[in-house]
């Protein structure tokens, strides 16, 4: 299948944010001859398959491909781990047998009910009068120049340089320029230097939008962030759409569970959120999502299969954010605080 095909089903089936990065290279894709869909995947730690959000099919057809898929993936005797998956299709994973998680929270926006005049937005206001007085200039890109990419293309190399983790997995990649026809791209511009941009990208199931990268610069002014993405929430306004997500934060804000077991992995998920900041900045990205304001947040699941938990899933999840900032040990020492074995 190639990456046209793959568009035409995600403009007729995508429901789920995380979706549109299927397209991504190095992903494989799993087909069935009899159903009109895919599944994107990729094959991660000790066998584990890693897939990325929903399937790409009909709601009349999902729950066949994900069995096709599964009933092929345990013949080779791995494990599978659905990433991200929405609140409607959950109960489809729920009936088949899969174990369910809430992995976290992904911001929202009301893009028509938007306003920054509310008094919890305070802080967000006050940002934007620091970028705004220092004569920001925020301009979208419909047509990219070579002088655009390379200031871009600079800004992500400065930006990675400064994160904890090294090495991103498909989960985590820049990519402002693949499939740029279907994005909307806007720059904060100082001096004639680009010092921040935002990109997004449609989501077609609904009339939304994805904001999958919001990159500064070190030295460029405080707010600019807050004010790429107001200006890029306003372009959507005028257009229509209803709601503009700023992706998952991943084990932000999970809600609390009377199950026994489910207790005993969030309590494990929050210890990872807590103590492994060192290979990826949990707090920092939730925090961060929190200070833009969203309207509301929306729950993000796990799903995975055999229905057993093992030191060896949460290492398969912490894997899909960073291939090479975590080992099997730091799980297993985390793992044995939540669940101690009994003693002979």
């Amino acid at each position: 299948m190639n990456i046209q095909q793959k568009k035409q089903l995600l403009q007729k089936f995508w429901y789920n944010t995380i979706s549109y990065q299927s397209l991504m290279e190095g992903l494989q894709t799993y087909e069935h001859k009899e159903i009109e869909g895919y599944i994107s995947y990729i094959k991660v730690g000790r066998r584990s398959y890693i897939v990325v959000g929903d399937p790409i099919c009909s709601e009349e057809d999902m729950m066949q491909l994900i069995h096709a898929f599964r009933s092929e993936i345990l013949l080779k005797k791995w494990r599978i781990l659905f990433i991200s998956i929405s609140q409607k299709v959950k109960v489809i994973f729920e009936l088949m047998w899969f174990w369910i998680l809430e992995i976290g929270r992904e911001a929202l926006f009301d893009i028509q009910n938007f306003t920054t005049l509310w008094t919890e937005k305070r802080n967000m206001r006050n940002l934007l009068r620091r970028a705004e007085k220092e004569d920001l200039c925020i301009r979208r890109i419909e047509t990219l120049r070579e002088s655009d990419k390379i200031w871009i293309e600079t800004l992500n190399s400065d930006w990675l340089t400064t994160r904890k983790t090294k090495g991103f997995s498909f989960l985590l990649k820049l990519s402002p320029f693949e499939n740029l026809d279907d994005k909307i791209l806007f720059v904060a511009e100082k001096d004639e230097c680009i010092v921040g941009y935002i990109s997004a990208v449609p989501i077609y199931g609904r009339k939304w939008f994805y904001f999958e990268d919001i990159i500064r610069s070190s030295t460029a002014p405080l707010g600019t962030n807050q004010l790429l993405l107001v200006s890029a929430i306003e372009f959507l306004k005028e257009q229509w759409y209803e709601l503009a997500s700023l992706g998952t934060s991943p084990l932000g804000n999970i809600d609390n569970t009377t199950d026994i077991q489910h207790k005993k992995a969030q309590t494990l998920l929050r210890l990872i959120y807590k103590r492994a900041n060192g290979f990826y900045n949990f707090k920092g990205l939730y925090h961060f999502k929190k200070s833009m304001c969203p309207s509301f947040w929306d729950p993000k699941f796990i799903a995975f299969y055999p229905p057993r938990l093992r030191p060896k899933v949460f290492l398969a999840i912490a894997k899909a954010y960073n291939p090479r900032g975590i080992t099997g040990i730091v799980i297993s020492r985390i793992t044995k605080l939540v669940f101690p074995r009994n003693k002979k």
